[in-house]
C-alpha cells in the first residue's frame, strides 16, 4: 500500500503542473485553483507515506513551494489585486520555481535530493548522491527558466484580457491560437516531459563523475609530489569505502561492538569497574600453604613451615635477583605477601611517580610493580595514568624512555644504540633538518619498506612534510629538540612496532592499508557508540573517518592543548595501541553531538574544522575519552 500511495503523490504533483500548463493560458483562476488543490492533496498523501515509512522526507521543498505559490496566486487572482497577474501568472510561477531551484542548490539543500532519498540504497555513498542531486537541481532551474521564457513570449505578444470581462469567470484571449498552443501549452509540457526523462540519466552521469573524482585527485596529487594530511585522509577514506563492505547493524562487526558497549554502559562507572577488576585479578593469585621444602617446574625454593606464600613466587626464575634472594632467605614483607593491599594503597595514591619509587624500593616490589610481563602491573599503571595525576614535564621524558625501551630484544637494543651513535655524530657535523632526522630514523627502522614506497613515486617521500611537522610539534610540546639524544631515541622507537608511526606518517609501503584499518576501527566504534549521529552523518554525506584520519596524522595536535596531547601520548606509548586515539576521536564527537545533530554538511564541516570554537575544557575531553569502551579484543574482532 505504501508504494502505490507514493506513486500517486508524485502523479498528483505532475498533474498539478500539467493542469496549470493546459488551463492557465485561458482561465488563470481555474488553472491556479486546480493546481493548488492537487498540490495540497499531494502533500497530504506524502505525509501519509512519511508516517508509514514509505518516504524519508516530508514535506518536500518542491511540493510545499508549489502549494504555496499556487494558493497565493489563486487568492490574488480572486481578489483582483493585480490585473497584470492575470496575464503573467504562469510566468511568475515558473520564474519562482527556477529561482527556488537555484537557491536550494546554492544552500546545498537540493530539492531533487529529497525525492532521490526514497530510491537510495543504504550502502551508497550519500555525499556523491547529494552532489549529483545538486547538479540535477540546477538542471531543473534551467528547465524552469526555459519554460518561463516560452510562457513570457506568449503572455507579452499573444495574450490579452477579454475586454469588459469583469465577472468571476475572467478569461484570456489570444490573437493567434496556434502560437498560444505552441508556447503556452506544448512548450512547457514538452520541456517538463523531457526534463523528467533526462534528469535521471544526468543524475547517473554526475554520480559517476563524483565517484571518479577521488581517483583523479589521487593521480593529480601524486604527480604534484606533495600530499597534505587532508588529501591523505581523503585517499584513505576512499579506499575504506571502496574496499570494505558497509556496516550493518544486525551483522558483525557492528553488532558485536554494540553489544559490548551496551554491556559496559550497564555497569558502574568505568573507573570503579577497572579498579575492581584489577583488585579481583590480584586476589585470584591466592597463596599456597608453606612446607619445609617443595619444588616447582621453574625453580626450587624453600620456605619456613606454617607460612603462606603467594603464588606469584612460583614464577620467579632461579637466576633472577629475587629468585636468588628467596632461595637463601625465603622471607617476604607484609605487602609482598598481600599484593592486593599494596595495589589498593597505590590506587589510592594515584601517582605514577609513587609507582616508580615503590617499584625501586625492593626486589619484591619491583617484581610486583615494574615487571610488565605480567598483566596486573600493566593494569595498575594504565589505571593510574588514566585517573591519577599527570606526569610532570621532567618525568615524562624518562617515563617515555622506560616504556619505549621495555623491549630487551637485540633489535631494540641495536636500534637505540644506533640512534645514540647517530646523535653523537650529529653534534660534530652540520645541523640536520627535521626532515633528514626523520628520514634517518625511518631508514634505521624499516629501510626496505621505505625504499619500496619511494621507488614507486620517483624517489620522493609523500608523507615527509606532514610527519616532520607532527614530530616537531610533539617534541616542542615535550620541551625537547630533534637533535637531543633523548628525543632521537623516542623518535626512533615510535617508528617501530607496535607504535607504527612509520606507517602513520606514510613512510612505509604498508601505510595505506594500515591507515584504512585504523579508520575502520573508528568507523565501527562511532557507529556503535553514537548511532544517531552516525546516521545523521550518512544522511548528509559526511564521512567522520575523514576527520579522524586527518587528526590522527597530526596526533590530534590541532584539537588539543599541549599538556592534554602529552597525556594522551602517555597512554599511547605505554599501552602500545592506537585504541586511545579511537577513544579520543569518539569522545570529541560525543561532546559535539548536540551541535552537529540537525546541521547540514557545510555547517558540520565548519564546526569540525574550527577546533578553537569548540569551547571544550581539556579535563572534559580526557574524562570523555576514558569513558569510551574500546578494548583490544573489540579491535581484533573488527579485523
Amino acid at each position: 500500500m505504501a508504494r502505490p500511495l507514493r506513486v500517486l503523490a508524485r502523479f498528483l504533483t505532475l498533474a498539478a503542473a500539467m493542469a496549470a500548463a493546459l488551463v492557465m493560458s485561458w482561465k488563470p483562476l481555474l488553472g491556479s485553483s486546480s493546481a493548488a488543490g492537487l498540490s495540497l492533496l499531494s502533500i497530504i498523501l506524502d505525509g501519509i507515506n512519511y508516517r508509514q515509512g514509505a518516504t524519508k522526507c516530508w514535506p518536500k521543498i518542491l511540493d510545499a513551494s508549489l502549494a504555496v505559490l499556487w494558493t497565493a496566486c489563486s487568492i490574488l487572482l480572486f481578489l483582483r489585486t493585480f490585473d497584470w497577474l492575470w496575464r503573467y501568472a504562469g510566468l511568475v510561477i515558473l520564474a519562482s520555481l527556477s529561482l527556488l531551484s537555484c537557491i536550494s542548490a546554492c544552500l546545498r539543500r537540493p530539492w531533487v535530493w529529497q525525492v532521490a532519498m526514497d530510491h537510495v540504497e543504504a550502502h551508497e555513498n550519500r555525499l556523491v548522491l547529494r552532489q549529483a542531486s545538486n547538479v540535477v537541481t540546477l538542471y531543473w532551474a534551467l528547465l524552469f527558466a526555459l519554460m518561463a521564457t516560452g510562457v513570457a513570449v506568449n503572455s507579452c505578444c499573444n495574450t490579452q484580457l477579454a475586454a469588459g470581462d469583469t465577472g468571476e469567470t475572467r478569461t484570456l484571449v489570444h490573437p493567434s491560437q496556434t502560437m498560444n498552443l505552441l508556447l503556452g501549452v506544448c512548450w512547457p509540457s514538452l520541456v517538463l516531459v523531457l526534463g523528467a526523462r533526462s534528469s535521471e540519466r544526468l543524475g547517473r552521469y554526475a554520480k559517476t563523475l563524483e565517484e571518479r573524482q577521488p581517483v583523479l585527485l589521487r593521480i593529480l596529487t601524486l604527480k604534484a609530489w606533495r600530499i597534505k594530511d587532508s588529501v591523505i585522509a581523503e585517499i584513505v577514506v576512499s579506499e575504506l569505502r571502496e574496499g570494505l563492505p558497509p556496516l550493518k547493524t544486525a551483522q558483525p562487526p557492528l553488532s558485536t561492538a554494540v553489544q559490548k558497549i551496551q554491556s559496559a554502559k550497564a555497569r558502574c562507572t568505568l573507573q570503579m569497574h577497572q579498579a575492581s577488576r584489577l583488585l579481583q585479578s590480584v586476589r585470584r593469585w591466592g597463596t599456597m600453604p608453606g612446607t619445609s621444602e617443595e619444588s616447582t617446574t621453574a625453580t626450587v625454593f624453600r620456605w619456613q613451615d606454617e607460612v603462606e606464600v603467594p603464588t606469584w613466587v612460583e614464577d620467579l626464575k632461579v637466576d633472577s635477583p629475587l629468585g636468588r634472594r628467596w632461595a637463601k632467605t625465603a622471607s617476604l614483607d607484609l605487602f609482598a605477601r598481600e599484593p592486593g593491599l599494596l595495589y589498593r594503597v597505590l590506587l589510592f595514591c594515584g601517582e605514577a611517580q609513587t609507582l616508580a619509587f615503590a617499584g625501586r624500593s625492593c626486589s619484591c616490589w619491583r617484581q610486583l610493580l615494574l615487571d610488565m610481563a605480567q598483566r596486573s602491573p600493566r593494569q595498575l599503571w594504565s589505571w593510574v595514568l588514566r585517573h591519577g595525576r599527570s606526569l610532570s614535564a621532567r618525568q615524562r621524558i624518562g617515563f617515555w624512555q622506560w616504556c619505549l625501551g621495555e623491549d630487551d630484544s637485540k633489535h631494540a637494543a641495536a636500534l637505540m644504540a644506533a640512534a645514540a651513535a647517530r646523535t653523537k655524530r650529529s653534534e660534530t657535523k652540520r645541523s640536520e633538518t627535521p626532515e633528514e632526522i626523520l628520514l634517518g630514523a625511518a631508514v634505521r627502522s624499516d629501510l626496505l619498506s621505505l625504499s619500496r614506497l619511494c621507488s614507486g613515486l620517483g624517489g620522493t617521500v609523500p608523507g615527509l612534510e606532514v610527519s616532520s611537522a607532527s614530530m616537531l610539534a610533539l617534541l616542542d610540546a615535550l620541551g625537547s629538540e630533534p637533535r637531543d639524544s633523548a628525543a632521537a631515541l623516542i623518535v626512533d622507537r615510535l617508528l617501530q612496532e607496535p607504535w607504527h608511526c612509520q606507517r602513520l606518517w606514510l613512510l612505509s609501503d604498508a601505510a595505506l592499508p594500515w591507515l584504512v584499518m585504523q579508520c575502520r576501527y573508528f568507523q565501527v566504534i562511532i557507529a556503535a557508540q553514537l548511532p544517531n549521529l552516525f546516521r545523521h552523518f550518512m544522511g548528509e554525506g559526511l564521512a567522520p573517518e575523514l576527520f579522524f584520519c586527518a587528526w590522527l596524522q597530526g596526533l590530534f595536535q590541532s584539537c588539543l592543548k599541549a599538556e592534554t596531547q602529552l597525556r594522551i601520548m602517555d597512554h599511547f606509548i605505554f599501552e602500545r595501541s592506537f585504541k586511545v586515539f579511537v577513544k579520543l576521536a569518539v569522545a570529541i564527537f560525543t561532546l559535539l553531538e548536540k551541535r552537529l545533530i540537525g546541521q547540514d554538511i557545510e555547517k558540520m564541516m565548519d564546526i569540525l574544522f574550527e577546533s578553537q570554537a569548540w569551547d571544550l575544557s581539556q579535563e572534559e575531553i580526557l574524562k570523555a575519552t576514558f569513558a569510551v569502551k574500546v578494548t583490544r579484543s573489540m579491535l581484533r574482532e573488527i579485523q
